[in-house]
């Protein structure tokens, strides 16, 4: 008897077929490696302008700071009662100026569009 040739071709082109998805997924493996490279070799330059923009935020925050202890102390200093509309404005540049944290967050949550520069 001869050997079922047909069955053979069959199975050759089956592993063919396999071969090429290995090579197919090996390649798209090889892309996704590229792109974590170029994900992780730009995280030094990430850091940097994450640090500039910090510093930023503080060289604002105490120039604000600045501003808003002296109209603090302006207003502390006064002999005369403050009207009802005065105290509620000083009790809000307490709460969002208050300190240099609390105005760097006020500033961060100013330019991330988390409150409105009205409410600050």
């Amino acid at each position: 008897d001869a050997p079922d040739l047909s069955a053979m071709r069959v199975l050759r082109v089956l592993r063919f077929i396999r071969m090429a998805r290995i090579v197919r997924v090996a390649r798209a493996f090889s892309d996704l490696r590229v792109i974590v490279t170029g994900m992780l070799s730009s995280m030094k330059s990430l850091m940097w302008a994450a640090l500039l923009l910090l510093l930023l935020a503080f060289m604002f925050g105490v120039l604000v700071l600045d501003f808003v202890s002296v109209q603090l102390h302006d207003m502390d200093t006064q002999t005369k009662p403050l009207p009802e509309a005065t105290v509620r404005i000083r009790e809000a540049l307490r709460h969002d100026w208050g300190s240099l944290l609390s105005g760097m967050y006020t500033l961060y949550k100013s330019t991330s569009g988390g409150l409105d520069w009205g409410e600050a």
